[in-house]
């Protein structure tokens, strides 16, 4: 597989859609293939990253969370033809929620450049 440099942002977002992922698969394989790319996400997550990104790390899986649905409730719109006043507010919502999910990233990446790694501190 192609090695890719993404932030800590990226990684923790990916970790939260995974994660979600998971929560709605109920096939054997389809896990296993889900848990297989999460687990050394989560493990590289929890040996570098300080108790303070998890807090905001849980934020943005909520946020990922409410992206999903929303994606879903324009997705209906469009399906139904639905382009009136609902749908406007749907894609309002939808950059809402985008530009929180950014943040919450970038919320992330400072944390993440403004500390030592967990086993940094584990050796101190």
């Amino acid at each position: 597989m192609p090695a890719i440099t993404v932030t800590w942002g990226e990684l923790f977002d990916r970790i939260a859609g995974l994660e979600l992922d998971l929560e709605g698969v109920a096939d054997p394989a389809a896990r296993a293939e889900i848990e297989a790319e999460l687990d050394p996400l989560r493990e590289m997550a929890r040996a570098e990253a300080p108790g303070a990104v998890h807090a905001v790390a849980s934020e943005l899986k909520d946020d990922v969370r409410v992206l999903r649905d929303v994606e879903g409730r324009i997705a209906a719109c469009e399906r139904d033809g639905n382009f009136g006043p609902d749908f406007v507010g749907w894609v309002r919502s939808f950059r809402e929620q985008v530009k929180r999910r950014l943040d919450l990233e970038r919320s992330i990446d400072k944390l993440m450049e403004g500390g030592a790694s967990a086993q940094e501190r584990r050796d101190d």
